[in-house]
């Protein structure tokens, strides 16, 4: 494996314009930067492999996400919600939900969704118990709003999609880079096999895995990782 110093003078620029830090926050920066490192590998190849390797990491770190609410205006609401997924995206599942002092890691008994993972899942409501009535005869005393239904959902690229958010890539490009490089340097008889080069990579790859569910178990999604929909999430 040629270090940078070793490139050709095009190849050392490519790369040089594109890291660290990827002043150009696309999917193309990190196929390319990934095309300099891997020799032999088509245009193709480089961008699959980029792809699956941002949809695992979102998957690994829940560092993607949506918010969404619903009102609870009656004791039963049959009717179904769906969440603004943006464009090129898929719900990979529900992180966790709150409605008034209670939360859950996922949903709570009360509520289904169906369609996850995929693009368009939708929220049905069935019967709920007797606090969220309580809820509901509170804010009407008080004059306030009545409940809302709060959920997070996990986000991730679709297939064949390469709308990545500029934040996410701009954050965790060097990471994707690693992974993509660890995965496709352990694979034999290719010409960018290298058993050295996958163990290194893959190491950096797992310490921002980890590094990033880390980051948001503790203090839930940055706000600029964050897709916001019509109500904000409250933590």
């Amino acid at each position: 494996m040629k270090t940078a110093e070793e490139l050709p003078e095009s190849q050392r620029s490519a790369l040089t314009a594109s890291a660290p830090g990827i002043p150009d926050p696309s999917a193309k920066a990190l196929v390319e930067r990934l095309m300099v490192w891997m020799p032999g590998l088509s245009d193709t190849e480089a961008r699959i492999e980029i792809a699956d390797r941002f949809r695992e990491f979102c998957d690994r770190t829940n560092c993607w996400s949506v918010d969404e609410s619903w009102p609870l205006e009656r004791d039963c609401c049959l009717s179904a919600g769906w969440p603004n997924v943006p464009a090129g995206a898929v719900a990979l599942r529900v992180r966790e939900s709150r409605c008034g002092p209670q939360t859950w890691q996922g949903l709570p008994p009360f509520v289904r969704a169906e369609g996850l993972p995929g693009p368009h899942p939708t929220f049905s409501f069935g019967t709920f118990p007797p606090w969220v009535g309580s809820l509901r005869l509170r804010a009407a005393a008080l004059g306030g709003e009545v409940p809302l239904f709060f959920v997070r959902i996990v986000l991730a690229p679709a297939v064949g999609s390469e709308a990545l958010p500029a934040a996410l890539v701009a954050r965790y490009g060097d990471a994707i880079v690693s992974g993509a490089r660890a995965h496709l340097s352990a694979m034999p008889n290719r010409p960018w096999s290298d058993p050295q080069s996958a163990a290194l990579h893959g190491q950096k790859y797992e310490a921002a895995v980890a590094f990033a569910r880390g980051e948001f178990e503790c203090d839930g999604v940055p706000s600029h990782l964050q897709t916001r929909s019509r109500t904000p999430f409250l933590i």
